[in-house]
């Protein structure tokens, strides 16, 4: 805290200069940590205001923020006061002033100056050129031009010199560029180009990689949604002017790529054919060029010549990655039609080059002796063009006719099979929209057709893709970093294996993994044993290839998965290995319910594995995956034997280091077979059978939890929760039978048991948030699995939310609040008691909302409460309407929109809107809730009529952007739902509330199209359009208007 200034400690800072170059960031919240003496910030506040934005004062901030090599300043410039840190909070406000323009003009005109001073002044002249509040803006009318040419002018003077670092021509090529657009300046490409040349006056002309640097500064500029102009018909009129330029460019460009053969392949020849190499790849990106003019300028096929050159890529890395670039943006910015229009005759002179560049690649992807490729870096330069090129020309690819359009097909297959993983994932997603687009192409015979056509390459990529999702040989030795990298591409290899499943079968594919499993198989088991620890990623690869079909295999197959399964048992215990055996075993869990006599040795596999730390977790999610599919097992004594093998577990819990994550999945699995024996007709399961097995696996559980929460037990707050969630399993997947006459639902019975033992857990943690969130989920799942059964214990359950709540303020009692509301709402029977258990949850919440920053320390606590009421309105709604509470929970709500919390503000806009559709429910002839009119109508509309005009307030300065809003017109609670409901309840009286709110002070614009969807009370979609466009341009007047901050 020491080392921060205390000028820092304020709620919204500006960021030092640095962190604004470089990452971007404006303003940054500073949280207090410390008691501060207010005078003296106060003071320091005052001498930062007092301090002016002259030349020396800037200089001597400078000099602290930038210091020279030798970190000593010159003499003549005075040390600031405050230090570092001081300097650069002044700099910041610095940039936001009128003063900026002369003096960062006069930093660039002193000879000799520190770099970091030139490019800090050409960092802001480009910051202010995009900007109009607090950029040109500031400018007196007409002063643009001289603007204009003293940016020209040190433009000129920072190329000349060899000294200046290409940042800083560049920044002043970006400020004049941005400037470009603010001023109209239609010649801007043309007379870029004339500045290469020497002026009538004698002026030298402008180095041509700083004019190619401003050409491709042009259009990034104006595409650039930083540019904040005075009328957005500007920057279509200057992308217009930039498309009449393209004649007078291009050749340009072309005359400075051809520097490189004219040069002799010296360097700085080379930089400028890359340079012009890559202001073509943005012209072509971001100027809408006719085909035809891209077609006739010498660029294409010089790039294609550059990529085609027997040392591509050798001379000059860059130069080939510039090439590159140019070819890509020219095959996605100008895809075939297939009718003949004017891109086709670029296109038939694009597909020859690139097919034409097939041997370079293959020269390029020579392996080494050492097993590496020739030269990555051209491998993936030629991955890019050719993916790029199928994904744009993928209606060819589709065409029925023959135009040889496999080979393009078969290129992005050979870069699938480029042993770099990396570089084969780029045409991932190539193979999607390959796949994608089969799967859609009509009429279906000719689908079919084309599937038929393709399958042999589909085929060839299946066998590819199981190598590409082989562990490296040295993975043992990888970091963990690494790691996760080489699974999150295995994962998308896997997506590739499924979409493919889609259109050939699954048959086809697991056959075709099949024949790779079997050739694998014979080389493995053809090792020793010691080799076999070494050499296992291939046949786990081929596995790992069975998982993403298995959805698409039926349950008779016999032609493979009878073979993988027996081989399952026979593979070493390597991790990674045993993981992909648990893992398919899970997954064909389906197929595996109708051949029982293969289920016993892989359970045993899967128990083996329980005990293994690395493996285990994969084994429970089988073993449950097992018992959810497969029913009753088939092993000796059903459901029983599951039932042992949960004991065993938890008898070995601490001796195996069992995870809790991973016993809940086989407690998971234990209650599903239980389950699923009692539904079945004649199951072996009965009633009293059931309640035997629950106990058995709960009395444990009920026995630890009370020791853990005996007062001398020194618990914490970790193993309780343990426990609680193994209660929480057995609720939520236990399905018992049919209780007989006398008997409750057994899981009531069990949360007779359990409520004593949960109050006593939350009374011991008062203030365990997590505690809180574990013992509500539990009464969560027990609700949703009893339904009506429940109701003896709602009373008691109400009783005991209100009750922690009160002592504890934590939103978790507020969601299960919610859980009961929503479960008994309907049933008019619980009407007064959930009524009181809402009045008493807001009276707790409004004792304790009574600031802003009370809502704002508690988000979670006000978006779980407007959820509670929001549901109350939907669900039980007669004597919440009928009470003054309603009134108050509104008031709240406008209240709350202040909060700076998106679910917080979410929860609020729902409440807004659920009140607003009851409204809707109730209103005409056809009322879906009629019944309610009579208690209900009268009492909802008095609290709209007296609450609407300071919600709408509320919600107009949300869409102005004076208060939040995250959620504008998206799903259920936005601020265009709230409007758009109160008009169809209240028109005259809404639009009324609108005009007299602050949507007055938008843009006239703006606030007439608003009001005249809500005049024309047109229908949703429409009227969210309306909302999108006024916030669209207020949000851009707020950015013209911005004011300058002290």
């Amino acid at each position: 805290v020491r080392s921060i200034p205390f000028s820092w400690f304020h709620s919204i800072h500006p960021c030092p200069a640095w962190v604004s170059k470089h990452l971007g960031i404006d303003r940054v919240k500073i949280v207090v940590l410390a008691h501060l003496n207010p005078p003296l910030l106060c003071t320091m506040d005052q001498q930062q205001q007092d301090f002016p934005p002259t030349l020396p004062n800037v200089t001597s901030a400078l000099a602290s923020v930038f210091p020279p090599p030798g970190g000593t300043p010159p003499a003549s410039v005075p040390p600031f006061p405050g230090g570092r840190v001081a300097a650069d909070r002044f700099l910041v406000r610095f940039q936001d002033t009128p003063d900026a323009w002369t003096v960062c003009d006069a930093i660039l005109s002193s000879p000799g100056g520190q770099a970091g001073w030139a490019f800090f002044a050409a960092q802001t002249l480009h910051v202010k050129c995009r900007d109009y509040a607090c950029g040109v803006g500031q400018l007196p009318p007409g002063s643009l031009e001289a603007l204009r040419a003293r940016l020209v002018g040190h433009l000129r003077t920072a190329g000349a010199d060899p000294g200046a670092p290409r940042a800083l021509t560049t920044r002043i090529a970006l400020a004049l560029s941005a400037l470009a657009c603010q001023m109209g300046w239609r010649t801007a490409a043309a007379d870029a180009v004339a500045l290469a040349a020497a002026g009538l006056d004698g002026t030298p002309p402008l180095p041509a990689r700083v004019v190619l640097g401003l050409l491709s500064a042009l259009p990034e500029e104006a595409e650039g949604r930083r540019l904040v102009l005075p009328d957005e018909g500007m920057r279509d009129d200057f992308r217009h002017s930039l498309l009449g330029s393209a004649p007078e460019v291009l050749p340009y460009l072309e005359r400075c790529a051809a520097a490189a053969e004219d040069g002799g392949g010296a360097a700085e020849a080379v930089r400028t054919a890359e340079a012009a190499l890559r202001c073509f790849a943005a012209w072509v990106r971001l100027v809408d060029m006719p085909a035809s003019l891209v077609r006739a300028c010498p660029l294409l096929r010089r790039s294609l010549g550059v990529l085609g050159a027997a040392d591509a890529g050798r001379a000059s890395g860059d130069l080939f990655e510039a090439a590159v670039d140019a070819v890509v943006e020219v095959v996605r910015a100008y895809p075939p039609d297939g009718l003949g229009g004017p891109d086709d005759a670029l296109v038939q002179e694009v597909v020859p080059g690139v097919m034409a560049l097939r041997p370079a690649f293959e020269a390029a992807g020579q392996v080494t002796p050492n097993g590496d490729v020739e030269d990555e870096d051209l491998l993936r330069g030629y991955c890019r063009i050719f993916t790029e090129m199928g994904e744009s020309y993928m209606p060819l690819i589709m065409d029925g006719r023959d135009m040889g359009q496999v080979a393009l097909v078969e290129l992005v297959l050979a870069c699938s099979a480029i042993p770099d993983n990396e570089i084969a994932s780029i045409t991932l997603n190539f193979w999607y929209r390959f796949v994608f687009s089969l799967e859609t192409l009509e009429p279906m015979t000719y689908r079919y057709q084309r599937i038929d056509y393709y399958t042999p390459v589909i085929l060839r990529l299946m066998a590819i893709c199981v190598k590409l999702m082989q562990f490296p040989q040295d993975v043992d030795e990888i970091t963990q970093d690494r790691m996760d990298d080489i699974k999150r591409d295995r994962y998308y290899v896997r997506d590739t294996i499924e979409d493919c499943c889609r259109v050939i079968g699954g048959n086809t594919v697991l056959i075709q993994i099949g024949e790779c499993l079997q050739k694998e198989c014979t080389t493995f088991f053809s090792l020793s044993p010691p080799e076999q620890l070494r050499r296992w990623q291939p046949i786990e690869a081929c596995l790992f290839a069975t998982r993403p079909i298995s959805r698409y295999i039926p349950c008779d197959e016999s032609a493979v998965l009878p073979h993988v399964m027996a081989l399952l048992t026979r593979l070493p215990p390597v991790p990674l290995l045993r993981t992909t055996c648990c893992n398919v075993t899970g997954r064909y869990a389906d197929w595996l319910s109708v051949h029982p006599a293969v289920v016993e040795p892989l359970v045993g596999l899967l128990i083996q594995c329980l005990s293994e730390h690395h493996v285990a977790g994969a084994a429970a999610i089988a073993i449950r995956e097992l018992c959810e599919r497969c029913g009753a097992l088939s092993m000796d004594g059903g459901p029983a034997s599951m039932l042992r093998l949960y004991q065993h577990l938890v008898a070995n819990r601490d001796a195996a280091n069992v995870q809790l994550v991973d016993e809940l999945q086989v407690l998971e699995g234990v209650c599903k077979v239980l389950s699923h024996g009692a539904r079945r007709q004649g199951g072996e399961v009965d009633f009293d059978t059931f309640a035997a097995s629950l106990g058995t696996i709960m009395g444990p559980v009920g026995m630890a939890l009370a020791a853990l929460l005996a007062p001398d037990s020194g618990a914490n707050a970790k193993q309780v929760m343990a426990e609680i969630e193994r209660i929480t399993a057995v609720v939520r997947y236990a399905d018992p039978p049919p209780a007989p006459a006398g008997r409750q639902h057994l899981v009531v019975e069990l949360m007779v048991q359990s409520a004593p033992l949960l109050e006593s857990a939350a009374l011991r943690f008062p203030r365990d948030v997590n505690i809180a969130e574990k013992i509500c989920r539990c009464y969560k799942h027990a609700l949703r699995s009893c339904g009506a059964a429940f109701a003896p214990l709602l009373e008691g359950l109400v009783k005991a939310l209100l009750r922690n709540f009160e002592g504890s303020f934590m939103s978790p009692y507020l969601y299960a609040a919610s859980i009961c509301i929503t479960e008994f709402g309907q049933d008019g029977t619980y009407g007064q008691l959930l009524f009181y258990m809402t009045n008493e949850l807001s009276n707790t919440a409004f004792r304790r909302f009574q600031t802003l920053d009370d809502f704002t320390g508690h988000p979670d606590v006000v978006e779980e409460y407007f959820y509670l009421v929001g549901r109350a309105v939907s669900h039980c709604p007669q004597d919440l309407v009928r009470s003054p509470l309603l009134k108050s929970v509104f008031q709240c709500a406008y209240v709350g929109m202040r909060v700076q919390h998106r679910e917080a503000h979410k929860g609020i806009l729902v409440f807004l809107e659920n009140a607003l559709s009851l409204g809707m429910d109730m209103d005409g002839p056809n009322a879906r809730r009629a019944d309610l009119i009579p208690t209900c109508l009268e009492p909802l509309q008095a609290v709209i009529v007296s609450e609407g005009p300071a919600v709408v307030g509320a919600v107009a300065q949300a869409l102005l952007g004076d208060l939040p809003s995250y959620s504008l017109d998206a799903g259920s609670g936005s601020l265009a739902g709230i409007l758009w409901k109160l008009n169809y309840l209240c028109p005259k009286l809404t639009q009324d509330w609108v005009a007299g709110s602050a949507i007055s002070s938008a843009p006239e614009n703006a606030a007439k199209g608003l009001m005249d969807a809500l005049t024309r009370r047109v229908g949703r979609d429409v009227f969210n359009n309306a909302v999108r466009q006024f916030v669209h341009i207020c949000d851009r007047e707020r950015k013209l208007h911005r004011k300058v901050t002290n």
